[in-house]
């Protein structure tokens, strides 16, 4: 008894550290399966103590379609954070699960033939003493040519957002990772990579950041931001701009915050610059909420955070990220939005007429 007390003791600061504020709901993926594409959902299921699997089950009828045991397959430690599905060639299935480790360690791990293959070690951040419980998205992007450093072999770029709680302050931090599209990673990344963007330069907050300075900070293999509490919203991004609510941590070891309001943060996709006159304003606090889109009359789109009950007006006006240069914006307009997005390139039809 004494040495579970124990044992209570000494992980009972980790486990309130990061107080689960987020949903961990599975994710829901198109996958080939038995030559037939399915509907799945994936999420990371606990066998025992330090087994985990990574499972794929049926949308339609819940059964298991397929798994992988995770330590046998060299992913030690415990992961909170949902997997996330990567389409590589845009055929519109996903083809790749990203996994991220309490200790932040980053897996990329292929799936083909109805059947997972070996996992490859993309980051290790655990260099910066966090616990990572929130994969927030992956993204496709890409820059302009005219924007991109030379040191971006290929203008598309994975953007994997990620989110990690320090142990003493419960305070998150936002990180950014970049990885190539096209060919495998030279390197496991390391959060000492990672450009910090938590105070920005007088330079850069008086404009005058060059071209030559943007294309230096782009050359990082990513960035990190401390915010000033805990993400109480899952971040999401519009138009190349990141919107990620935060509340203050009054007691991190107790879970307790306050909830009379929280702190907006809205940061550049690429290099979480301002894009607004602040970085971060106050706003309402609503439990359970999320960030969603809606329209005007007038054909503009606002920003609110609403639950079942209520919303809360955010942003009056959005502004998305331009390719004029590296810190221009425009206003986000509905007649504006791209009425033609490519979802997906179908390269093996049959049947089709």
């Amino acid at each position: 008894m004494k040495a579970l007390l124990l044992l209570l003791t000494l992980f009972s600061p980790v486990v309130a550290a990061w107080c689960p504020l987020l949903p961990n709901h599975p994710v829901r993926v198109t996958i080939n399966h038995a030559e037939q594409k399915r509907q799945a959902d994936a999420y990371i299921r606990t066998l025992a103590v330090d087994a985990l699997r990574l499972q794929l089950v049926a949308a339609d009828t819940g059964y298991d379609l397929s798994g992988l045991d995770l330590s046998a397959a060299g992913i030690q430690g415990a992961i909170q954070a949902r997997p996330l599905a990567e389409d590589a060639n845009l055929d519109g299935v996903a083809d790749h699960f990203w996994l991220v480790t309490s200790t932040g360690e980053v897996w990329r791990v292929p799936w083909q033939q109805s059947q997972f293959g070996q996992p490859l070690l993309m980051a290790d951040l655990s260099d910066a003493g966090l616990h990572f419980h929130t994969a927030v998205t992956l993204i496709r992007a890409r820059l302009p040519s005219q924007l991109a450093p030379m040191s971006w072999r290929n203008l598309e770029q994975h953007q994997l957002l990620l989110l990690g709680t320090e142990p003493d302050s419960g305070q998150d931090v936002l990180f950014s990772l970049r990885f190539p599209v096209a060919g495998r990673q030279p390197y496991v990344m390391k959060s000492s990579q990672l450009v910090d963007r938590t105070t920005l330069s007088d330079a850069e907050l008086r404009q005058q950041y060059s071209a030559a300075d943007w294309r230096v900070l782009l050359s990082a293999a990513g960035w990190r931001l401390r915010l000033s509490g805990r993400v109480s919203s899952l971040p999401t991004v519009i138009a190349g701009v990141i919107y990620a609510p935060a509340i203050t941590v009054k007691d991190a070891k107790s879970c307790q915050f306050d909830k009379t309001e929280q702190q907006l943060y809205a940061v550049q996709l690429y290099t979480a610059s301002q894009i607004y006159p602040k970085r971060s304003w106050a706003i309402p606090y609503l439990e359970q909420a999320a960030l969603r889109i809606r329209e005007q009359p007038d054909k503009r789109l606002i920003l609110v955070l609403a639950d079942e009950r209520q919303s809360v007006a955010l942003v009056d006006t959005l502004l998305k990220i331009t390719t004029d240069c590296h810190q221009c914006t425009a206003p986000l307009t509905l007649d504006k939005f791209p009425l033609w997005q490519r979802l997906a390139t179908y390269r093996d039809e049959r049947g089709a007429f």
